[in-house]
């Protein structure tokens, strides 16, 4: 479930590094020698964000020619001091952690890129899903399922997949994670590293637990924080504590819900965290105030106090570590660097109970024997869980000489979903979307959808979509659905009808699975329509008709997200055969309607924070009688499943015809996170007759500056606009998503 955008803040995340790009291993020391010198630890706290600052320290120790021999650390500490353990050096890390996207992480969620072209369809319509277990409304065990996370995890771990036994790292390695059963410390010194650094840092409530050797484990700073003893119970001589963990805040400063529930997570261990500190020999406190657990916008701050801190004990440190620091360093040996390709033997698929494993097969896309980025496969496993069969979806190598085994691992979806969507727009005033949504609850690979939208124009859908796992990829869908809206006629500007359109009948489907990207589909549509008239003309009656109608479609969809899109391509083509249905009067004398219609858009970002987006649509209409319902329909800033059209400077509905074409660009600014400004133009025209598109003299011509946000509910936009030639001014008000 995409976790709400409000609790972003309070996320305590680990800061994940990019992958590097060279290794070392450290070659075992001679035990003799080993044993003629003092053993020194390195002792990591948790603290969130403030975990950025021991780079800082690490950086000035490795300076400084400190030898470490063992690394310990909770959460935050857990992540850093692992990284250090299996090969990374304080200037790659200070690297990655300043080029590190932050905000990507932590968000969470399926990205719109990676989701199947059947949940694309869906996306960007519900601002807030909650699970449904025993036909009950429940709330997820955390608002982050950690998919990101774990993917980051097994990229920056990759050379080490095949160890088991952290004290083969380069420097011996441990942290520390909490049993949920027991509610007593566990302390990881081996398995497989992704999975183990998730516990220690699996925030309760927001982070979902993790299961390692079937038990429920979450962060370890609940109980132990700052795990000094394990350093000593390990043997280690002289320990070095760095502690990035501020005091508990007093009442006046508990004013944020980030504050309260960090305050949560760590006053319980305050007395045990006192007893850990004790057990160091030097202690580091990096000056932290001012930063919170979720502070990730000036890591270069926090790494400087790190810095800081560590510089004024160094004199301290160095006369602990008098014999220490003038032996050599162990030699070092090149560890498995991650190279550009490696050779992928086979595939292996665990976790699968309800889910057939030719979907899981067919969404990976991957042929075995085979050399294999470890981009190709992060995006086979992105477009696994893009499916939304699965809470997780991570993997793991496994030697299989001369290549590896790649190991897919899943966690099946066990609950059913209930979902709310939110939405007000000048043109449609308010609307409620209720939704529930089963998966597998007939055939394997099956999805049933109920939507429900409340509001002045009702709607009711009801879907039934499977991935039959055939090759090359068929799926099929069937959909019943019902609704009522209002459909403008103006002449001149002016409007002079408003219809009532009631309309229901459904739709059978075949189309293609096997891309998450591109589809193929064609479909059979039968359709009711009763008309009435709310203004209108006094001759002027309503009726009702029935059609039996056919539509083939291709469908484009590389964008990063539905709305506020910064990077990606649409394209949109669809021809459809509009006939009247057995039962309609007029069917001896209605002739078959043919209408073609195509959308195209794409994203250029030029910066990180501006966009260049640029698209057109047209379509035309061949036939004698074309019924109201199957023209198309130009006005406002957005277009709806209705079938009208955006364009900037037109009310909603205002242009109507048979054929169109419009070109349309924007200029988008981002120049605070998750707040947008744009400027927008665009010309067409609608017409009666195809050959007068030609004829420019009458071209259609708008532009409009917008004001947008990103929030809990979805997107804000304010948006001002005009069309060239016209006095009036058009105000547009959107809130939530669009459905």
């Amino acid at each position: 479930m995409p976790a709400p955008r409000a609790i972003y803040p309070i996320l305590i995340v680990c800061a994940l590094l990019l992958a590097p790009r060279a290794f070392s291993l450290a070659a075992p020391a001679d035990e003799s020698a080993a044993d003629r010198r003092p053993k020194v630890g390195l002792v990591l706290s948790g603290g969130g964000a403030r975990g950025i600052a021991h780079v800082g320290v690490i950086k000035v120790l490795e300076e400084a020619g400190v030898r470490v021999d063992y690394i310990t650390g909770t959460s935050m500490g857990s992540i850093v001091g692992a990284m250090y353990a299996i090969g990374y050096d304080a200037a790659t890390l200070e690297k990655l952690a300043l080029s590190m996207d932050w905000n990507d992480i932590l968000a969470d969620g399926v990205s719109h890129r990676d989701m199947s072209m059947q949940e694309k369809l869906g996306d960007g319509r519900y601002a807030f899903s909650f699970p449904l277990r025993n036909g009950r409304i429940t709330l997820p065990s955390g608002f982050i399922p950690g998919q990101k996370l774990s993917m980051e995890l097994s990229r920056l771990t990759l050379p080490v997949h095949r160890v088991r036994d952290f004290g083969h790292f380069p420097i011996p390695f441990a942290c520390v994670a909490t049993d949920l059963e027991t509610g007593k410390p566990r302390v990881f010194d081996g398995g497989f590293l992704p999975d183990v650094l998730r516990a220690s840092m699996a925030i309760p409530s927001i982070f979902t637990p993790v299961e390692i050797d079937g038990r429920l484990y979450s962060d370890g700073g609940i109980v132990l924080n700052f795990p000094a003893s394990v350093a000593r119970e390990r043997g280690i001589d002289i320990v070095i504590g760095v502690d990035v963990q501020t005091p508990l805040y007093r009442r006046d400063e508990l004013d944020s819900l980030a504050r309260i529930m960090e305050q949560s997570v760590y006053f319980l261990g305050e007395l045990s965290n006192e007893r850990e500190r004790s057990l160091c020999d030097a202690l580091i406190t990096p000056d932290v105030g001012g930063f919170t657990a979720s502070s990730f916008d000036d890591p270069r701050e926090l790494i400087r106090r790190g810095e800081e801190a560590a510089r004024k004990k160094l004199p301290e440190i160095l006369a602990l570590l008098r014999d220490v620091r003038d032996k050599a360093p162990a030699e070092t040996v090149p560890l498995s660097q991650r190279t550009d390709r490696r050779l992928i033997t086979g595939i292996k698929i665990r976790g699968l109970d309800r889910v057939s494993r030719s979907l899981v097969r067919g969404a990976l896309g991957l042929k075995t024997p085979n050399m294999l980025s470890h981009e190709e496969i992060e995006n086979a496993i992105n477009r696994v869980y893009g499916t939304m069969f699965f809470e997780r979806v991570d993997y793991r190598l496994e030697p299989d000489p001369p290549g590896d085994i790649l190991v897919v691992r899943v966690k099946e979806s066990t609950t059913d979903w209930f979902r709310v969507g939110l939405h007000y727009d000048s043109d449609q005033n308010a609307a409620l979307l209720l939704n529930t949504t089963f998966r597998n609850i007939a055939g394997e690979g099956s999805k049933l959808s109920i939507d429900l939208n409340l509001s002045e124009n009702p709607m009711m859908e009801t879907s039934y979509i499977i991935q039959t796992g055939l090759r090359p990829g068929i799926g099929a869908g069937l959909i019943f659905w019902y609704s009522q809206y209002d459909v403008f006629i103006y002449q001149n500007t002016e409007l002079v009808a408003d219809l009532d359109y009631r309309t229901f009948g459904g739709d059978f489907m075949l189309f293609t699975t096997f891309s998450n990207p591109f589809a193929l589909g064609a479909a059979i549509q039968k359709q009711y329509i009763k008309i009435e008239k709310k203004i209108a003309p006094p001759d002027w009656e309503g009726g009702s008709m029935d059609f039996l109608n056919y539509y083939a479609f291709m469908m484009l969809d590389t964008l990063d997200r539905v709305v506020f899109t910064r990077s990606g391509l649409f394209l949109y083509l669809e021809a459809m055969r509009i006939g009247m249905g057995s039962g309609a009067e007029e069917k001896t004398l209605y002739h078959p309607v043919y209408k073609y219609s195509a959308q195209v858009s794409t994203a250029l970002p030029v910066h990180r924070r501006f966009t260049i987006q640029l698209g057109a649509y047209g379509g035309s209409i061949r036939g004698h009688t074309v019924y109201a319902p199957h023209l198309f329909y130009m006005g406002s800033v957005y277009s709806n499943a209705r079938g009208v059209y955006p364009f900037m400077g037109l009310h909603y509905m205002e242009v109507s015809g048979r054929h169109m074409a419009v070109a349309y660009g924007a200029l988008q600014l981002e120049p605070w996170r998750e707040i947008f400004v744009s400027l927008k133009a665009n010309a067409g025209k609608m017409t009666e007759r195809r050959e007068d598109l030609e004829n420019t003299d009458d071209l259609l011509l708008g532009y409009g500056l917008s004001l947008g946000a990103l929030s809990v509910i979805g997107p804000l936009e304010f948006t001002v606009a005009k069309g060239a030639g016209k006095d009036e001014i058009i105000l547009h008000v959107n809130i939530g998503y669009r459905f």
